[in-house]
């Protein structure tokens, strides 16, 4: 979980602050890591409400 919210944090951070001289790779990081992170919560997400649900 930790984890995730570290790549949330760190894509959202480099989509906003961008360097000119490498900015088409900082854009590309910030998105992968930003969507990375996305599917990471919803999975933790689907596996919580499984758990409860069996549980």
């Amino acid at each position: 979980m930790a984890e995730t919210l570290l790549f949330a944090v760190s894509g959202a951070y480099i989509l906003v602050a961008p360097d000119q001289n490498i900015i088409w790779y900082q854009v590309f990081l910030g998105t992968v890591l930003v969507c990375d992170a996305a599917v990471r919560l919803f999975q933790l997400a689907l596996a919580g409400r499984k758990r409860r649900e069996a549980g």
